[in-house]
This record gives C-alpha cells, structure tokens and sequence, in this order.
C-alpha cells in the first residue's frame, strides 16, 4: 500500500487510499495517538493523488478515486469532534465535502521550481479556473478556503500581489518558501 516516495518531497511517500491496512493503522494507531496529545484536526496532504493515480493507470487503480470520501467518512464516524482539512482534491471534493471543515488548496498564484530553486507564477488560465471552483465549493459547502503559494521571500511585490489577489477573493492567503520550513509575514492589505 506504500507505493513510491514522491520526487520533490524526501521521506514522504504515496500511499494507496484503498488499502484497509493503511486504513486501520490510521483509524487504530495514528489517529488515536494524535488526538491523545491534544490535537484537534487533521490535514489530509494530497488528497488529490488519488485522481492522479487513477489517470496514470485506470486499471491498475479502479475504485481509488472513492478512497479519499471513504477514509474521510470512517474519520469522521469515529472521531466527529476532529477537524479534517484536505490539501487539494478539488476534482473529488463533492464526494466528501460535507464531512469536511475547510478547503486547503496550494499553488494558486506561485508554485516551486524544485530543479532550478526557484519560483514561478501559475498559468493564469488554471489561476482563473481554479479560483472560480474554490469559490463554488466555498459557497455550496460554507466552508473557509486556505490557500498556500510560494514566491521569493526577497521578491516582496510579488509576495503582496498574492496575498492580495487571494484576499480579493475572500481565501485565506499564506506565502511560503519552497520547503515550507516557514511563512512570510503576512502583511495586512
């Protein structure tokens, strides 16, 4: 059920959402420690890997794109006082909307460039459209949207720009730095 190590993240690996072990050693072991410290929520990184999967090998990973809707349900059953937030799906997001407390999309505006170090702007196209269907999940779900771009800490009027738009748009906006070892200071705008 640990299927590849993602390329641009070290020690972090795909899993494939079908799998009743990874199910189990979440819903048995990992969520239960976590609460037990006091956490009260949970985001569910990459939840869209499961649309991605699926379109490399429909085949190979038939039933997957239920995976995350079901996992977030068997959450949500056992532990309804815990705050689940998932990182992108937005393909999926019908299947497991109301069970869910916030909308968590990243690379709206600015993305990474992990092979040169660098950053670069999102293709204003997918920016638009992608802004227009946070908006219509936000609205059918009433739920806050929380947005994470990457730009240039130095590169302060791109930083702002984002911030910006996303505020303009009622999301949530944090600006980070390609490793995500911390975010800017969000200025008020």
């Amino acid at each position: 059920w640990v299927l590849e190590e993602k390329p641009d993240w070290k020690d972090n690996y795909i899993v494939d959402m079908r799998s009743e072990k990874w199910h189990d050693i979440l819903l048995e072991r990992v969520i239960p420690e976590i609460s037990a410290k006091g956490y009260r929520g949970l985001f569910l990184d990459t939840i869209d890997t499961a649309s991605a999967l699926y379109a490399n090998d429909p085949d190979k990973y038939t039933g997957i794109l239920n995976a995350p809707a079901e996992i977030i349900r068997k959450i949500k059953i056992r532990f309804p006082d815990l705050m689940l937030i998932p990182n992108n799906g937005l393909d999926l997001f019908d299947s497991f909307g109301s069970d869910v407390d916030a909308v968590f999309f990243f690379f709206l505006y600015g993305m990474p460039d992990f092979e040169n170090g660098s950053y670069f702007r999102a293709d204003q196209n997918d920016s638009d459209n992608k802004t227009k269907l946070l908006k219509s999940i936000r609205k059918k779900y009433s739920l806050p949207v929380f947005i994470v771009d990457y730009a240039d800490e130095n590169n302060r009027k791109t930083v702002l720009n984002f911030i910006k738009m996303n505020k303009k748009n009622k999301f949530k906006p944090y600006i980070a730095e390609k490793e995500l070892s911390r975010m800017y200071q969000q200025d008020s705008i």
